[in-house]
């Protein structure tokens, strides 16, 4: 073997190294950006629970194939100030709460369970089963369809009251 086919051997052989050391690069790197990105989202949603605005870069959008070529989002948002809790566990204060404690005990309730009442119809309205009524007890509104496996294996589908617990297999 000559020396010109030895060089030539370890030329492509050295090729060959710096294209797999090449690829491992851009691998890193795309590693890199994707953790660099997900710690800025996890700080930035630390920041929002405890209630300060996030500073930092201003977010970017990827325009399309040419690398590294970005531009500034638009502010789609008005700058709304956030008003943190003086105390740690004590919660803001909004409208509603301003005018539920100027409420009298029986006023407060009374708009308790009216709101209460308001709830449950909704959450009726929403179930498809919300008209049916439980065999057990005899309530409307509290039938859920569940599939239920059996000791043996097999799968029925039986109505279940959330209130009492009875079960109408179907």
């Amino acid at each position: 073997m000559t020396i010109e086919a030895v060089l030539a051997a370890e030329h492509a052989e050295a090729q060959t190294e710096l294209a797999h050391a090449e690829l491992a690069l851009i691998e890193a790197t795309a590693r890199a950006d994707v953790a660099r990105e997900a710690s800025q989202r996890l700080e930035a949603a630390c920041a929002a629970l405890r209630g300060e605005i996030p500073v930092g870069p201003p977010a970017t959008v990827d325009k399309g194939w040419s690398e590294g070529e970005t531009t500034p989002l638009p502010e789609q948002l008005p700058s709304i100030p956030l008003s943190a809790p003086q105390e740690p566990g004590i919660p803001a204060r909004t409208a509603e709460r301003e005018a539920a404690a100027e409420m009298s005990p029986e006023e407060f309730d009374k708009e308790r369970r009216r709101k209460q009442r308001k709830r449950e119809k909704a959450e009726i309205a929403n179930n498809p089963l919300g008209h049916l009524k439980c065999p057990g007890c005899g309530e409307v509104g509290h039938m859920t369809e569940q599939i239920i496996t059996t000791e043996k294996g097999g799968v029925i589908k039986a109505l279940v009251c959330g209130k009492c617990g009875n079960q109408a297999i179907m």
